[in-house]
């Protein structure tokens, strides 16, 4: 599958976990999530529209296939005020 075709895919479905499942056949499973704060950079600052001493939330996540491979990467950022988590299992 080309580039452009997963991006539609994701488009109209909006969902990574769904476009690996149909498309690549590679049911996965989350093996880590990492949350933590930190003191946010110049870039998140102005993005976020925050001051340089704003604390923000990253959440790196590990998604690995049946095999235990790692098939999917991911780092999310929120600003620290306006951001609540629950984890549930």
């Amino acid at each position: 599958m080309i580039q452009e075709e997963a991006i539609q895919f994701l488009q109209k479905k909006g969902s990574i976990s769904q476009l690996l499942k149909e498309l690549y056949n590679c049911d996965h499973i989350r093996y880590r999530t990492h949350v933590y704060s930190r003191i946010i950079d110049h870039r998140d600052a102005s993005f976020f529209e925050v001051p340089l001493d704003h604390p923000i939330l990253l959440a790196e996540s590990i998604n690995v296939d049946g095999d235990g491979k790692i098939i999917e990467y991911g780092m999310t950022r929120f600003r620290g005020d306006r951001m609540e988590l629950v984890f549930e299992n």
